[in-house]
C-alpha cells in the first residue's frame, strides 16, 4: 500500500492522532472540572483510528498486498502493545487491552473475514452490537481497571494473574472487542465497496451528518452517567448504544467528508498528514512521554498550562514524524530486520 497511499486517509488519521495526544495527556496535565466538549471530542478519535486500521488492511489486500505479510504485521503490532504495557506503562501485558491490542486483534479478525463473502462481515455487525449491550448489562461490567504492576511481580509482592484476562479483552477492558470490533470491520466493508462509496459521497455525507447531530444530542442527555475511568475523559466506559450511534455516524461522516486524493499547501493539513503517515511511531512515542515525563514530573494545572504543553507536545511529535519519514528513506535503516522496524512502527 506504500505506493498507493490515500492522502485523505493519512490526513484523517493525523487528526485522530492529534486528538488522542490531548485526550491521553489530560489526566496528567489538566485540572478538573473537565468541559463536556473536551470529553465529547476526545471520545471521537479512537473510533476513527480503529476504523481506518480496518479500512487500510482491506484496501491494501485489495491492492494485492501479501496476505501473509499482513498476518506478520498483526503479530508485530500485538507484540508492540505487549512491550508498551511492560516497559512503558509497567503493567502485566494482556490484561487491560489498550487501542493497539484492539487494532492488532481486529486485524486478525478482518483477515479471517476477508477470505469469506462480505455478507458474513455485514451480518456480524449487529450481532456484535447486541452482544455488547447484553454483556454490559448482564456480565457484571467492571468499571475499575485492575492492573498488576511489573515491579510488584519482580519484588514478589503480587503474583502474576492469568496470562490473558479474557473478560477484559472481550467485555470491559479499555478497548474490549465488544463493541470496538464494529469499527474495524466497518472499515473493511467500506474498503470493499470503496468505488461505490466515492460515487455516493454527498448523499452519505448529509445522511451521516444528520444522524450525528441527533445522536450527539441524545448522548449529551446521558453524559451524567459516564464517569471518569482512572482520570480518562472519554464517554465510552462503557460504550453505550447511544455512544456507538454517535461514533459510527461521526466515523462515516468524517470519512465521507475528506478528499481522498488530498493535495494541499496548507501547513496545518500537511502537518496532520505527516502525523498520519507515522501514526504508530508517534503513538508509541507519546505513550513514553506521558509515562516517563508527564506522570513523573508534572501535576494537573489550568487550561492555559495544558494548551501550552499540548502545543509543545504536538510540535515534538511532528518533528519525530518528520524524522521517521527520513529514516524510511535511509538504506542503512531499511536493512534492519522487518521485525524490529515493525515493532517501532517504521516498517
Amino acid at each position: 500500500m506504500e505506493n498507493k497511499r490515500i492522502g485523505g486517509i493519512d490526513l484523517l488519521r493525523g487528526v485522530a492522532i492529534f486528538v488522542m495526544l490531548a485526550a491521553n495527556s489530560s489526566p496528567y496535565l489538566l485540572q478538573e472540572p473537565y468541559p463536556y466538549l473536551f470529553r465529547f471530542v476526545y471520545s471521537l478519535a479512537a473510533p476513527v483510528f480503529i476504523f481506518l486500521s480496518g479500512f487500510s488492511l482491506a484496501y491494501s489486500l485489495m491492492m494485492k498486498s501479501s496476505f501473509s505479510k499482513k498476518v506478520y504485521q498483526a503479530f508485530y503490532l500485538l507484540f508492540s502493545a505487549a512491550l508498551l504495557d511492560t516497559f512503558v506503562w509497567k503493567i502485566q501485558p494482556f490484561q487491560s487491552f489498550d487501542v493497539l491490542y484492539m487494532i492488532a486483534i481486529g486485524m486478525f479478525v478482518n483477515l479471517l473475514f476477508f477470505r469469506l463473502h462480505y455478507r458474513w462481515t455485514i451480518a456480524v455487525l449487529p450481532l456484535i452490537a447486541f452482544l455488547s449491550y447484553f454483556f454490559q448489562k448482564y456480565s457484571n461490567y467492571r468499571f475499575q481497571i485492575n492492573e498488576t504492576q511489573i515491579n510488584d511481580i519482580m519484588l514478589r509482592k503480587q503474583i502474576p494473574i492469568s496470562i490473558i484476562d479474557v473478560k477484559s479483552m472481550f467485555i470491559d477492558g479499555w478497548f474490549p472487542l465488544f463493541p470496538w470490533l464494529i469499527f474495524s470491520l466497518l472499515g473493511s466493508i467500506i474498503a470493499r465497496f470503496f468505488d461505490w462509496f466515492k460515487q455516493q459521497k454527498k448523499a452519505i455525507l448529509f445522511i451521516s451528518a444528520g444522524c450525528f447531530v441527533v445522536a450527539s444530542f441524545l448522548l449529551n442527555k446521558e453524559k451524567s452517567s459516564q464517569g471518569l475511568r482512572d482520570g480518562y475523559l472519554e464517554l465510552f466506559y462503557p460504550a453505550s448504544i447511544i455512544y456507538l450511534a454517535t461514533a459510527l455516524s461521526f466515523v462515516i461522516f468524517s470519512f465521507s467528508a475528506i478528499k481522498f486524493h488530498f493535495q494541499s499547501s496548507n501547513i496545518i493539513a500537511r502537518s496532520l498528514k505527516l502525523l498520519g503517515k507515522s501514526s504508530l511511531f508517534v503513538y508509541l512515542f507519546h505513550a513514553c512521554i506521558i509515562s516517563y515525563v508527564f506522570d513523573s514530573y508534572f501535576e494537573p494545572r489550568g487550561a492555559m498550562f495544558f494548551i501550552c504543553m499540548m502545543v509543545l507536545f504536538f510540535f515534538s511529535c511532528l518533528l519525530l514524524a518528520f524524522w521517521a519519514q527520513k529514516l524510511k528513506s535511509n538504506e542503512t535503516f531499511m536493512r534492519l530486520p522487518l521485525s524490529i522496524r515493525s515493532i517501532v512502527g517504521l516498517k
